[in-house]
């Protein structure tokens, strides 16, 4: 169920909006915070392989990332969990390598638009394909509702997953121009938001993957970033992310060999 705002907001005042609802959420839910799956394990809770971080714009620069770790490992039974724009990240790392080069070329048309139509574009550039060409078992994607990180694991169509991404990069009025967004009856936001708390609960085996991770990008302000008038095309910051994955390969071997 999604509720729309039938009035404009400008951009100031949309991340004015935004930087409240961060504040709200580490001042209040993350004194309670909790990690649940929809679905609850029998045993113990799954131990994460790869874990892909949330990134904005500079998402396109993780998927450069992302796709050299798919073109250069075995990560077919590595559990696989995104935050956000990771989560599309994510599911992109479980395509059937048949059908990546389309999806890229179609991704690389994504040129400086405002977040809200890249990722609309996003989402249909995914639903223009079926559950058949995505190995999704080890796929799992986080979304935060209060004080919680929800993650998901099961889905039976590919609008049904879509619509969990959608919900894990949901920043209302930004990435979206809708204000509330509710995915299985549970009301959502970002991801992202909790990210941080999430991943001091890590094993010290788990890969990390973000914008930030080998240095290029470490003192981006997601925030700054929306005023800037500037910025890189989808397919720039792919070949940077993808380079910098190859200059370290030596890095995800510890991980992943």
């Amino acid at each position: 169920m999604i509720l729309f705002m039938k009035f404009k907001i400008n951009m100031k005042i949309k991340i004015i909006l935004f930087i409240l609802l961060c504040f709200i959420t580490k001042l209040k839910w993350n004194k309670n915070y909790k990690i649940v799956y929809d679905i609850p394990f029998k045993k113990s809770d799954p131990i994460m392989d790869i874990v892909v971080g949330p990134g904005g714009r500079y998402g396109t620069y993780t998927l450069g990332i992302c796709h050299y770790i798919k073109n250069n490992f075995d990560i077919s039974n590595k559990k696989i969990l995104g935050f956000s724009s990771g989560s599309w990240n994510s599911l992109f790392m479980c395509m059937k390598k048949e059908y990546v080069t389309p999806a890229l070329k179609r991704s690389f048309s994504l040129s400086n638009e405002p977040i809200s139509i890249m990722l609309k574009k996003t989402v249909d550039i995914f639903k223009s394909y079926t559950i058949d060409h995505f190995d999704i078992d080890n796929l799992y994607v986080a979304t935060a509702s209060f004080n919680k990180t929800v993650i998901y694991n099961k889905f039976l169509s590919l609008d049904e997953l879509v619509r969990c991404c959608t919900s894990s990069s949901f920043i209302p009025g930004i990435t979206y121009k809708d204000i509330i967004y509710f995915y299985k009856q549970r009301p959502t936001v970002d991801g992202g938001l909790h990210y941080k708390k999430y991943i001091k609960t890590l094993s010290p085996k788990t890969l990390v993957v973000n914008f930030k991770m080998f240095g290029r990008y470490k003192h981006i302000n997601m925030m700054k970033e929306q005023f800037k008038k500037y910025k890189p095309s989808a397919y720039f910051l792919y070949i940077k992310g993808y380079q910098d994955a190859k200059k370290n390969h030596s890095y995800f071997e510890k991980y992943l060999n």
